[in-house]
This record gives structure tokens, sequence and C-alpha cells, in this order.
């Protein structure tokens, strides 16, 4: 599944709907000189476990095109690799564009995420 939805109640409910079902999901955003693609995969650190509250961020420079692009296309490579690689780890990319700078982080499951704790019960 793959998300490029605007606000976090549908990320949210993406979210729930891939740990229910137990498929990936790919999540990728884009907010003024940002953006940001994570890898959900079964069993390991949701979109609620690495943002645990929504943080609605401003719009004052819009969803510029070639951020778009430039994201997405990350999202696409995430899933490229989750596809023909055996050893695939899920981090969390962010994409700041006006340094034009790339970052990789890990993640980890909580122990109180209320996704992934529904899943479990």
């Amino acid at each position: 599944m793959f998300d490029a939805t605007d606000n976090f109640s549908s990320r949210y409910f993406l979210n729930s709907i891939a740990i229910e079902k137990e498929v990936p999901f790919f999540h990728a955003a884009v907010s003024n000189y940002q953006g940001q693609v994570l890898a959900v995969l079964p069993g390991r650190p949701c979109l609620k476990c690495v943002f645990p509250e929504a943080k609605e961020l401003s719009r004052e420079v819009g969803a510029v095109p070639s951020f778009v692009q430039e994201t997405s296309s990350v999202q696409v490579n995430e899933f490229i690799k989750y596809l023909t690689e055996d050893d695939f780890e899920p981090s969390l990319i962010t994409l700041d564009f006006k340094e034009n700078v790339l970052e990789r982080s890990g993640v980890s499951k909580r122990k109180d995420c209320p996704q992934c704790q529904k899943k479990s019960d």
C-alpha cells in the first residue's frame, strides 16, 4: 500500500488498515522544504510508533512539484528494495530540500503503541 495523503488522520487510517491486513505500507509526505519516507512492514514499527502525535506542518511553501517528485522517487526506491533485498531494513528517511540533505534514521516499535497493540490483542 502506498501513502501520499496530506494529513495525519488519513495516514493513521491507512496505517491501521495495513496493520490489520498485515500488508506493507509505504508512507511519503512533503511539507515546506521537507520530505519523509517510511516503510511500515508487518510486525515492525508502524507509523504511529514513529509519529505518536499528529503534527500537521504549516504549508507556507506548499507542495513544490520537484520536492514531491524526489520524495516519491525515494518511496518507490524503498519499495523496490523491499521486493529485491532479503535484508531490507525499514528506516525513516528525511529529505531536507533547503540544505539538500537526505538522512536515514532507525525506527523502533513502541510498547505502548495503540495501533500495534490492537493487532496483538
